[in-house]
């Protein structure tokens, strides 16, 4: 994923933000509760069909809670830059996986 967006980064330039949370600061090793490349899949959405339309480019984040109330859980957020498609406070919520819980 981080290379994914690094090569993101140098084709949008300062069109596309990214913000990726430390996985040590969550407490869980999201490598071992997240389906693979399920994360990846979302950033690829969001960076394809939210923000590459738009002129004006946007952030992806992908958080990692590990306060949330049913457990930690990693999310992928995309904020685009275009304040008439969305509020810049109101992220477009594009996965929120629970961490901790076996992967089958």
């Amino acid at each position: 994923m981080r290379a994914y967006l690094q090569i993101e980064r140098t084709r949008f330039g300062a069109r596309l933000t990214t913000e990726l949370d430390d996985p040590s600061g969550a407490g869980v090793d999201p490598s071992s509760a997240v389906p693979p490349l399920s994360v990846l899949a979302a950033v690829r959405r969001g960076v394809q069909e939210e923000i590459e339309p738009h002129s004006a480019g946007g952030a992806v984040h992908v958080r990692l809670d590990s306060d949330a109330p049913d457990g930690p859980t990693a999310r992928v957020e995309v904020h685009p830059a275009d304040p008439a498609e969305r509020s810049a406070r109101v992220p477009l919520v594009l996965l929120v996986l629970p961490l901790g819980v076996p992967v089958v």
